[in-house]
């Protein structure tokens, strides 16, 4: 019995394929596919399905929320010739036995996985922007020997739900050059970088909320005007068309639950009069546009 369940579930993988209109929910379905099409003969038959990280190793949202979708996905394309480990479970599952729970699996915890008895193999992977599409690599871990013994990886469109869960929505709008995504073709351009997303106000999730700090490089004073491009959200700065902040040099400062979409930026040198007093003239002005995302927190190095 086992046989034929095997033999049709591999008939039905090769005739699926990806065409140019592939949707999302497609994409990760033929990627569930594939890596059950590749641990099948390998008599895995209970998976437990990992966070999903950057590929600096780093714990990321969307990595979490693809993992999530992705469990749902290969679990739908098993038929059931697995066992697929709830994912709540076994995050409590590592917390009690103090084994790593951020990150990678590394080859230790999936051996003491499998010593356990909850899992015969474990699906990890890296989630990475690329523009208009994320980069999906998985990684499969045999529990008994911490060998990889399969490995996939997709490109994914970027749709409307998953471009307003990372805060880039004008990328559904854009076309390959990039035209239309207001300059966001990719999450941060050379002057950023994210920051610890457990600094940001719990409630982002609920006002839709993020954070945008500046870091002063420059040996002198700056100061710094942020405006939005959506009229809308003027309406959190009290009425006022922009918000501001002065720099020392070396200095950080940010703007707080901000909400999320697209600002104006500009900077100048500050200049002081004899008293120390920071006046209203500039030169060497700098502008530009910055992207606020949902419960996240970014920094831009100002650099002249």
């Amino acid at each position: 019995m086992m046989k034929k369940v095997i033999f049709v579930f591999f008939v039905f993988v090769t005739v699926i394929k990806l065409n140019a209109q592939t949707t999302y929910d497609d994409a990760l379905n033929d990627l569930a596919r594939k890596v059950a099409q590749q641990i099948v003969q390998r008599q895995k038959h209970k998976i437990a399905v990992w966070d999903f990280v950057n590929s600096q190793g780093e714990p990321t949202r969307l990595g979490k929320y693809i993992a999530e979708d992705f469990s749902v996905a290969f679990t739908k394309v098993s038929g059931g010739a697995y066992q697929v480990m709830d994912r709540n479970h076994l995050r409590q599952l590592l917390k009690e036995h103090k084994l790593n729970a951020e990150g990678f699996i590394d080859p230790a915890t999936a051996k003491k996985l499998g010593m356990m008895k909850a899992a015969d193999a474990i699906i990890t992977g890296t989630v990475d922007v690329l523009g208009k599409k994320i980069k999906i690599r998985i990684k499969v871990l045999d529990t008994e020997t911490a060998l990889q013994i399969a490995a996939e990886s997709i490109y994914v469109p970027v749709d409307a739900n998953l471009a307003y869960y990372i805060g880039t929505p004008d990328l559904v709008n854009a076309d390959d050059s990039g035209a239309g995504s207001r300059g966001f073709n990719r999450p941060l351009n050379s002057n950023e970088h994210y920051n610890n997303p457990e600094t940001v106000d719990q409630s982002c999730a609920t006002n839709n909320t993020g954070d945008f700090c500046f870091l002063n490089s420059l040996n002198t004073g700056v100061k710094v005007q942020l405006e939005p491009v959506n009229w809308r959200n003027a309406m959190s700065f009290g009425g006022r068309s922009r918000i501001e902040m002065t720099l020392d040099p070396g200095q950080q400062q940010c703007f707080y639950n901000l909400p999320v979409g697209v600002y104006y930026y500009r900077y100048y040198l500050n200049v002081k009069d004899n008293a120390g007093f920071i006046g209203g003239g500039h030169y060497d002005e700098h502008k530009g546009q910055i992207l606020v995302q949902k419960c996240l927190s970014k920094t831009f190095v100002i650099r002249w």
